[in-house]
């Protein structure tokens, strides 16, 4: 992906966080607990629309392109894994909300809803930014594994700033949403916020993945993702209701990192081929 390339995707980024923030703050402001839960599936349809009306104009570009035996090989190789990648994170998430529902209401998934727009909204940089680090990551290979430290570092610190302010404005966010929210959602918001960091750093080490030719390695580690968070759900939501939400999200990230650090250890002899030290 290049440079050119990521700030398109970035452009599609603010057009969707746009449409949607503005589309949410009316829903939950008219009709409270019942917006919230409206605004999750609303989210995911403006994000499909612009994103289809973005692609489809380049669709006569790419049928040309994979006439061409290379492009065909690269698209296998990364393109097709990365598509695949995305296109999981969706269902996943709506299957959660859905086995939780059998263990709670729609009310109490209408707290988890309306966080759920506060994170979409936290993790809305590193999301676009996922990308470029794939740019970045591809340029120069011969200090990829100084790149990757950096960025880890620059997205831990942004996403734990994020983080602490989203705590900090705690009371207020969830007392827009109604005060019923500022006493059964406390603890999901918490996780929530928290899942944040965890998400930010993940995205790094997911754009190792097709820098070094193993973006399969990417669909594997998001089906382990939605494993976890699905098995989880399915367990905590008997106990702790839709607080499972959050928490599920947390510690499937915090797993996904931990698997991704040790094999981002296993490869790093490839890695260092690359950084001319093998």
């Amino acid at each position: 992906m290049g440079l050119g390339e990521f700030f398109e995707l970035a452009r599609n980024a603010v057009y969707i966080f746009i449409v949607a923030v503005i589309s949410i703050v009316f829903l939950v402001w008219e009709y409270g607990v019942t917006g919230a839960l409206f605004a999750y599936a609303l989210y995911r349809v403006i994000s499909l629309v612009i994103n289809f009306l973005k692609s489809k104009v380049k669709l006569k570009d790419i049928n040309f392109s994979l006439k061409s035996k290379s492009a065909l090989e690269s698209f296998k190789k990364i393109g097709l894994p990365s598509f695949m990648s995305s296109l999981m994170v969706g269902p996943v998430i709506g299957l959660a909300i859905t086995i939780t529902l059998l263990n709670t209401s729609y009310e109490q998934i209408a707290y988890f809803s309306w966080i759920f727009q506060i994170y979409m909204v936290a993790i809305f940089i590193p999301s676009a930014l996922g990308g470029f680090f794939l740019h970045v990551l591809s340029q120069e290979k011969s200090k990829i594994k100084e790149k990757i430290s950096k960025l880890t570092v620059i997205n831990f610190i942004l996403s734990s700033l994020v983080c602490i302010f989203l705590l900090i404005g705690k009371k207020y966010i969830l007392s827009y949403a109604g005060k019923d929210f500022l006493i059964y959602a406390n603890q999901l918001y918490i996780y929530m916020v928290f899942a944040v960091v965890f998400y930010s750093i993940n995205t790094v080490f997911s754009s190792v993945w097709p820098t070094i030719n193993k973006a399969w390695i990417g669909v594997a580690l998001n089906l382990i993702w939605a494993a976890t968070l699905l098995l989880l759900v399915f367990f905590l939501s008997h106990l702790i209701g839709v607080t499972a939400l959050g928490l599920s999200f947390l510690l499937s990230y915090i797993v996904l990192f931990v698997i991704q650090f040790l094999l981002y250890f296993k490869y790093i002899k490839q890695i260092n081929l690359l950084n001319g030290e093998g």
